[in-house]
């Protein structure tokens, strides 16, 4: 079996940082994004748009990208995980999260700012994501950057790290409330069983699976699962994240808004 470039407790961490980052590719149209995609995987154009299971995902990016129009785009999602309490010094244990997300988008398809806050499942505030005037500043490390204006692209989550495996696919399914969407699946394997830092020294994973869901008709992210498969038959779902509301035309509260003011207040104090 051909080795991974990724390990797997590498990928543990980094689907986490994917996620967040996948989202701002920079891209006018749906050439351009697939260009992009292959790019940034290391792929040929041809590679991808020969892809049926990718054809598909761009077409339910197109139709996520017709409904966000000029205005504000509110979307708030849950992020769970089932991990072992690590006993390495430094470690941040990971925390069950829900995320709302306000940005705003221009009449070319820009965020132009945005606002992100993180928050424990007890309310609690652990970090906030502000972006205004081509910097950002987030206020867990209090650090103020430098970043260029993207073209805000529905959330996939870290979806396209997926296309250069070789069992993704997509199948249409039925959910329980009776809507339709489409499903994406692939793994990740080592040659064999390994440790990883997530969990304890007597479970070892044969590999990760992970499992998408878009909504058919609008083509917005519903779900994603990452699901650990250990060495003794049993399965632990490593990280689960579930879109609980996307309102295109949505207007933030002040309480969002004032952080825009709070962000000056400290870049005139930096």
């Amino acid at each position: 079996m051909k080795k991974l470039l990724v390990p797997l407790s590498l990928m543990l961490i980094l689907v986490i940082g994917f996620a967040l980052t996948a989202n701002r590719v920079s891209a006018v149209n749906s050439s351009s994004h697939t260009a992009a995609i292959a790019e940034s995987l290391d792929m040929s154009l041809e590679e991808v748009q020969s892809s049926t299971a990718l054809q598909i995902f761009q077409d339910l990016n197109d139709k996520a990208q017709a409904k966000i129009g000029e205005g504000w785009l509110y979307m708030r999602d849950s992020q769970k995980f089932d991990a072992d309490p690590s006993k390495e010094e430094g470690y941040v244990p990971l925390v069950d999260v829900t995320t709302d997300y306000w940005y705003y988008i221009n009449g070319s398809g820009f965020a132009e700012r945005f606002v992100t806050i993180t928050r424990t499942m007890d309310g609690q505030i652990q970090q906030v994501g502000i972006y205004s005037d081509g910097t950002t500043w987030n206020t867990m490390v209090d650090e103020i950057e430098v970043m260029e204006p993207f073209f805000f692209e529905s959330f996939n989550y870290g979806l396209p790290y997926g296309f250069k495996s070789p069992d993704f696919k997509s199948n249409n399914i039925t959910l329980e409330d009776g809507s339709n969407a489409v499903e994406f699946t692939y793994s990740l394997k080592e040659d064999k069983p390994i440790q990883l830092f997530q969990y304890s020294s007597s479970a070892r994973a044969k590999d990760i699976g992970f499992e998408y869901l878009f909504d058919s008709e609008t083509g917005f992210f519903v779900s994603e699962k990452v699901i650990v498969h250990l060495e003794d038959g049993t399965q632990r779902v490593f990280l689960y994240i579930q879109m609980e509301k996307v309102e295109p035309n949505a207007e933030p509260p002040s309480e969002v808004l004032k952080y825009f003011d709070l962000k000056k207040t400290r870049e005139e104090q930096k």
